[in-house]
């Protein structure tokens, strides 16, 4: 097991699911760091080619919100104009999956609604 990051752009495509929301929180013994999800995101551009995919899975809710150290769920302003502001959302997957569109009216406590992101390194 390494530490050490692939070469930047040397990934075509990138998939995280339930993932992001954690990192930074120290739940799973990593170190505490309040931009833990910023810098991952980045990290996940980072090493992905121009044009390259990622695809993300991350809790939505009307407003951000920390759930103690367990997750954070991200408003759509938020993701479109922060976390993915270096991205092109090129769609969304709605989750329960078939439904129409993304949900961000959900309770802040639903972790389960999770939407898939397909985002393109711009």
């Amino acid at each position: 097991l390494t530490t050490e990051l692939p070469e930047k752009g040397s990934y075509d495509i990138i998939c995280s699911f339930s993932s992001i929301e954690h990192n930074g929180l120290g739940r799973y013994g990593d170190p505490i760091d309040p931009d833990g999800d910023n810098k991952a995101i980045d990290e996940m551009y980072d090493i992905l080619v121009t044009g390259g995919i990622a695809l993300i899975g991350i809790p939505v809710a009307i407003n951000n919100v920390l759930v103690g150290n367990g997750h954070r769920a991200y408003s759509k302003d938020y993701l479109e104009n922060h976390l993915f502001g270096k991205f092109k959302i090129l769609g969304e997957i709605a989750y329960p999956f078939g439904a129409k569109e993304v949900n961000y009216t959900t309770d802040k406590l639903d972790w389960r609604n999770q939407p898939l992101f397909i985002l393109e390194k711009i």
